[in-house]
């Protein structure tokens, strides 16, 4: 829409140039005309019919030459904003391909990425409880499979969050908030 309207809007100033032009020129050969009949048909003075026609048949010639000269300048105008303009078009479809492209690797990234992530702590979860589902030996064994599946449990919780928080950023319905965090219980987790 606003290339077609920028297209209209070139068409119409270009028009209303030519038609600037065309007035002005008419105007300056209408003077010209009036001082040259004055200047040999007034007061008495006599110039044949003759003379009369070829001294129009000039200024006719020399109006119809500035109103060449104005198109074909208006016409080169023209074809040098429609030119621009086209390479412009090109120039951002090709951004925006690009962006698209970068947007689709991104995406098959985080996705492989997530998808690694989230096994992770999945195959915790199974293992431990698989190995509490046997028996364990002693009751710290059983306390630490029981810490790690909850560890496991949370950190895949988080990464869960962590996606529908990207899907509500990108839908930009996310408001980002600064909250204190508890590093010594981070670090304890990760490790």
């Amino acid at each position: 829409v606003v290339w077609i309207g920028l297209v209209v809007l070139i068409l119409f100033m270009s028009h209303m140039w030519i038609r600037q032009a065309a007035f002005g020129t008419m105007k300056s050969a209408f003077a010209t005309i009036g001082e040259y009949h004055e200047a040999h048909c007034g007061a008495g003075g006599a110039i044949s019919a003759e003379a009369w026609g070829k001294y129009l048949d000039g200024r006719l010639s020399n109006v119809s030459g500035a109103l060449v000269r104005e198109g074909i300048v208006q016409v080169g105008l023209i074809t040098v904003a429609l030119a621009i303009m086209f390479s412009l078009f090109v120039i951002l479809r090709r951004r925006e391909r690009q962006l698209e492209r970068d947007k689709a690797k991104a995406r098959s990234y985080f996705f492989s990425t997530v998808s690694h992530d989230i096994r992770t702590p999945l195959n915790a979860i199974i293992g431990f409880s698989e190995m509490l589902k046997s028996g364990m030996k002693t009751e710290a064994e059983r306390d630490q499979a029981l810490e790690s599946i909850l560890v496991s449990g949370r950190t895949l919780l988080g990464l869960i969050n962590d996606v529908l928080d990207l899907s509500k950023l990108e839908s930009g319905k996310m408001k980002i908030a600064l909250e204190p965090t508890n590093c010594q219980r981070l670090m304890r987790e990760m490790v």
